[in-house]
C-alpha cells in the first residue's frame, strides 16, 4: 500500500532517471567542455543505511506537501494513519537466527514491498538538500535509484577523489550503458558489459522446454535494448554481438533476424 501511495509523489525531480532510454534522451545532446569530467557514484547498502525515523519524517513531509496520493487508495486515510501504518511496517523487522528471534534496529529491512519507495523518497530528499548546499553545484546531476552521475569541472575533482568512479580512459559505465567521450567533447552511448562477459554468455536455451514466447522475448528484449546505442556503426556491432550470442544458445537465424 505504501508503495502505491508514494508512487505519484516520487520521481518527479529534474534529476530522476526512469530507465536507460530516458537516460540516453537526457544526455544525447551533451557536449563536455575540455575542463569537465563525468563522475558516477553508487550508494552502498542503501536500505540498511537509511535511518527509519528520518525516513518516516521525509515521507510525512512528502504526504503533507502533495495530496495526490489520496487518489491511489480507496480507504479514507489521513497522513497520520498512513505514517502509523508505515512505521509499523518499517519497525516490525523480526527474523530468526539459530532458533532465536531478533529485531533489526538499524536501517530498513531488505525485501519489504514498501522499502523501495521509501528509499527513493529519502534519496530525493537527500540529493535535493545536498545540491542546495553544494558550494559548486554540478552542471548536470542525474540519478537512477542508487546510481548517480554528475558533470563537474576538473578543479573540483580533488574533493571527491576518494569515492568517485571517474572513467579515466574516457569511458564511464552507468546502469546498462557505457558513456564514451569522443574527441570533440560529445558523448555516445554503447551497451555496458562486464569484462567477464563473453560471446558465449548463456541466455535461455532455445532447446529448453520453456514456451516459445519466452524465448522470443529474450530476442526482443536484447534488440530493444540495442536501440539506446547512438552511433550506427556501434549499433551494427551490438546487433552482431546479440546474434552471435543467441546462436551459441541454439537460436535459429529466423529468431535472430
Amino acid at each position: 500500500m505504501a508503495a502505491d501511495i508514494l508512487s505519484p509523489l516520487i520521481g518527479n525531480t529534474e534529476h530522476h532517471i526512469t530507465n536507460s532510454q530516458t537516460f540516453v534522451e537526457r544526455i544525447k545532446d551533451l557536449k563536455l567542455e575540455p575542463d569537465e569530467s563525468i563522475v558516477s557514484f553508487d550508494v552502498s547498502a542503501l536500505f540498511t543505511s537509511i535511518t527509519v525515523n528520518e525516513a518516516i519524517t521525509v515521507v510525512r513531509e512528502l504526504l503533507e506537501s502533495d495530496d495526490t496520493w489520496k487518489k491511489e487508495t480507496a480507504e479514507n486515510l489521513d497522513v497520520d494513519s498512513v505514517i502509523q501504518l508505515l512505521a509499523f511496517c518499517l519497525n516490525t523487522t523480526y527474523f530468526v537466527f539459530r532458533g532465536k528471534f531478533y529485531q533489526q534496529k538499524d536501517g530498513c529491512a531488505m525485501g519489504s514491498p514498501c522499502n523501495p519507495s521509501v528509499a527513493n523518497a529519502y534519496m530525493e530528499f537527500f540529493e535535493t538538500k545536498a545540491l542546495s548546499l553544494a558550494p559548486h553545484p554540478p552542471r548536470l546531476f542525474l540519478r537512477y535509484v542508487t546510481y548517480s552521475l554528475r558533470i563537474h569541472q576538473s578543479h573540483q575533482q580533488a574533493g571527491i577523489r576518494t569515492f568517485k568512479s571517474p572513467g579515466g580512459d574516457g569511458q564511464l559505465s552507468f546502469p546498462d550503458t557505457l558513456i564514451v567521450r569522443v574527441s570533440d567533447g560529445n558523448v555516445k552511448i554503447k551497451i555496458f558489459r562486464k569484462s567477464t562477459n563473453t560471446k558465449i554468455l548463456k541466455y535461455l536455451s532455445f532447446e529448453s522446454p520453456h514456451p516459445l514466447e519466452h524465448k522470443l522475448s529474450v530476442v526482443k528484449t536484447l534488440i530493444h535494448r540495442s536501440e539506446i546505442v547512438m552511433d550506427p556503426s556501434d549499433k551494427e556491432e551490438e546487433v552482431s554481438h546479440i546474434k552471435s550470442a543467441l546462436r551459441s544458445c541454439g537460436y535459429r537465424d529466423w529468431t535472430c533476424s
